[in-house]
């Protein structure tokens, strides 16, 4: 008989089951080679300036490092090779049989199930601070610097309450096993290392029945943590770290240096993490050997009202003539290189802080204090340098080895102030703030007034230097442009700080409430009326509308020719005006077409098309003030009408005015000597035609 005829489906199931079992519980690890990985994991990387998997051309680390495998355990990776089965049972024996995967289902009926840490992308820069509890901390004052840090992981019992100076204070993960359990606040993740089963049982009573009080010494029944922040180590991350990186050196990984290699693949790096860098503690100890180590502006009170501006860079500076206005306040703080020379009638003179990082270096004047935003240990070690050896001159990119600056007027940002912009008021967007916005900040916190120039887009919506030539947008890079400049309008809107730049929306809102849409835009002019009206308790306008020809033209250019309003409603805008005018919102400092028609009509009695300048504004004067005098009207002792400021040997002619009727009606006021309200009193002229009006409130 065939041979094949004899082998039933029924023996080739058997047979391939058993080949399965086979190779699931015989085959044995392979060490992974730098060949073994693919490069695309590399290439994924994270937002940092150098990432935990950048390191390709380090072939220790990447023999080391296997990216692929799961820190945590849930439900679905739960299953563990027999190899790994076997050496964590082995870890601390036990001769209670237990049904790990029933221990399992118990646990994750309890505690999240899900794939933690998954999100590494090129968009996270997760930091992360592993804090030990060697003795060395003592005296460190690394407080501040670990918890800058977005995720602060502390192993066993290492205390922070009467530390916080050389601990810190934060806290979001606790490494443990049931022998060194402590308890732990709501915000605090509790990850559990279990060295056996039984771990995984004490971590289900502590939560449940409390029953468990003892492994292989007494422990804590319960414990108080946050369910829903619960995680267990995964045995197979456990077995990896000590084959891979401790090539199997003691029996089993400690506590703390598993928490480096969780911390490896979960986190990211530092915001500019250099290998060069010092040690942190080191590093301001001799900053502050250099610099003044003194609480700053610590003078608040209600006595005070200390004035700041804060000048940005940007492009929408340029013909804003706003130098005056910047040089009125008490503090002046520029960001970067922003220079002011040559830009004095839009940006000022005056400065009184300059922020700056090592990359952004610009000498600064002997009055000038200088504002350090350190965005890494190294470019506090660059500061130091920058006065005494000048020996650094690249930290990521070429810096400058010296900075002409006053050493008693340097000033230092505080890590922790940037995190705390960064989180609280940029709610982490973009990978850290911006020199600027960290600027607006602080001055919040030292100022009693803050006005901002120069910051955000230009009309056009690009974003550039005033000082550079430019024909392209500038990216923000790192920054969350956006975010930061409607951070700074909501400030604005909760009236904390003053924008001197006018929103798009305040734009709309002029053109479809107060110009009904009429036009494509509103003017620069109107907009100014507007925003006077808004931030100004008393308006007056000077030089709107047409002159008494019809003519729209500028009073410093030379024109014959009549000036289109272009996509502007110049027309309406003009009534919507003399409407604020009339119903006593501002002053309109304009001839009122009928307070020409009365002179005219009235004072005139209608000699000559229209009454002269000249003739206006005496009878002007007569509504406005209460004693008059005037000189050089009529002609001259030769009975020559000309200018005095013209050059010129024949006569000049009145024109469309009657200058005989207009000079004898000014002598018949003289002859008559009539004050003011006499004089008033003659004609009986509508006020809504007298132009100089007092304001109300707005």
């Amino acid at each position: 008989m065939n041979i094949s005829n004899r082998v039933t489906p029924r023996y080739i199931t058997l047979l391939l089951s058993f080949m399965t079992v086979f190779l699931l519980f015989t085959q044995t690890p392979t060490d992974m080679t730098i060949d073994s990985f693919d490069d695309s994991i590399f290439e994924a990387s994270c937002s940092c300036k150098t990432c935990v998997m950048g390191f390709m051309d380090d072939d220790w680390f990447v023999y080391r490092y296997n990216p692929n495998i799961s820190p945590l355990l849930n439900r679905k990776n739960s299953v563990l090779r027999r190899d790994t089965y076997k050496w964590w049972r082995g870890l601390q024996p036990s001769s209670l049989r237990v049904n790990y995967t029933e221990v399992v289902d118990q646990m994750f009926s309890l505690f999240p199930d899900k794939d933690h840490y998954a999100d590494a992308g090129p968009d996270r820069c997760r930091t992360c601070a592993v804090v030990g509890n060697s003795a060395n901390l003592l005296g460190s004052h690394y407080g501040s610097l670990i918890d800058f840090h977005d995720v602060v992981i502390r192993i066993n019992k290492g205390p922070t309450k009467g530390y916080e100076k050389d601990v810190g204070s934060k806290t979001t993960h606790r490494i443990m096993y049931p022998e060194s359990a402590v308890d732990l606040d709501d915000s605090t993740h509790l990850v559990l290392f279990p060295f056996k089963i039984r771990d995984m049982q004490w971590l289900i009573s502590t939560f449940t029945t409390g029953h468990i009080t003892r492994t292989y010494t007494r422990v804590k029944s319960s414990i108080k943590a946050e369910e829903n922040k619960v995680m267990i180590l995964h045995p197979a991350f456990i077995k990896y770290v000590y084959e891979k990186w401790l090539l199997r050196h003691g029996r089993y990984p400690s506590t703390g240096f598993i928490t480096i290699i969780f911390a490896l693949h979960i986190c990211d790096q530092g915001l500019q993490k250099n290998k060069n860098e010092g040690n942190y503690e080191a590093v301001v100890e001799k900053l502050f050997s250099l610099f003044p180590d003194n609480t700053q502006y610590s003078d608040a009170s209600p006595k005070r009202c200390r004035t700041c501006a804060v000048i940005g860079n940007s492009g929408n500076l340029k013909g804003s003539r706003y130098g005056h206005l910047i040089d009125l306040h008490d503090f002046v703080i520029r960001i970067n290189m922003g220079p002011t020379k040559g830009y004095e009638t839009d940006v000022g003179s005056k400065t009184t802080h300059r922020f700056i990082y090592p990359e952004s270096a610009t000498d600064v004047g002997n009055s000038t204090y200088l504002v350090l935003t350190p965005f890494k240990v190294l470019d506090m070690e660059w500061l130091i340098s920058a006065f005494t050896t000048k020996n650094i001159t690249s930290t990521y990119k070429k810096v400058r080895p010296s900075v002409k600056a006053n050493r008693r007027k340097v000033m230092i940002l505080h890590p922790a102030f940037i995190k705390y912009v960064h989180e609280i008021w940029l709610l982490k967007h973009g990978k850290y703030p911006s020199t600027g916005f960290l600027s607006i900040i602080f001055a919040l916190h030292v100022c009693d007034r803050v006005s901002t120039f120069g910051f955000g887009a230009d009309q056009y919506g690009n974003w550039y230097h005033y000082f550079e030539k430019t024909s392209h947008k500038l990216r923000t890079g790192a920054h969350s442009g956006s975010f930061e400049f409607n951070t700074m309008m909501q400030l604005y809107l909760e009236n904390k700080i003053q924008v001197m730049i006018l929103h798009p929306a305040f734009i709309k809102y002029v053109h479809e409430i107060w110009l009904l849409k009429r036009g494509k835009y509103p003017s620069t002019g109107s907009l100014g009326i507007i925003f006077a009206l808004h931030v100004c308790d008393r308006v007056s306008t000077f030089g709107f509308g047409a002159d008494q020809y019809g003519n729209w033209y500028h009073y410093f250019e030379k024109t014959s020719h009549k000036l289109r309003t272009g996509a502007h409603s110049g027309s309406f805008e003009f009534d919507t005006m003399m409407q604020l005018y009339l119903e006593n919102k501002i002053q309109v400092m304009i001839l009122h077409p009928g307070f020409i028609k009365y002179v005219h009509e009235i004072w005139l009695l209608k000699r000559g098309k229209y009454p002269s300048t000249g003739f206006l504004g005496i009878i002007f004067a007569l509504h406005v003030c209460d004693r008059i005098s005037t000189f050089r009207f009529g002609a001259d002792q030769y009975g020559n009408w000309y200018h005095y400021f013209e050059k010129t040997s024949h006569k000049v002619c009145t024109g469309a005015h009657s200058g005989s009727f207009e000079f004898d009606t000014m002598m018949q006021l003289y002859l008559e000597n009539l004050g003011v309200q006499r004089a008033i009193a003659r004609v009986d002229i509508p006020q809504s035609l007298i132009c100089l009006v007092n304001l109300k409130a707005v």
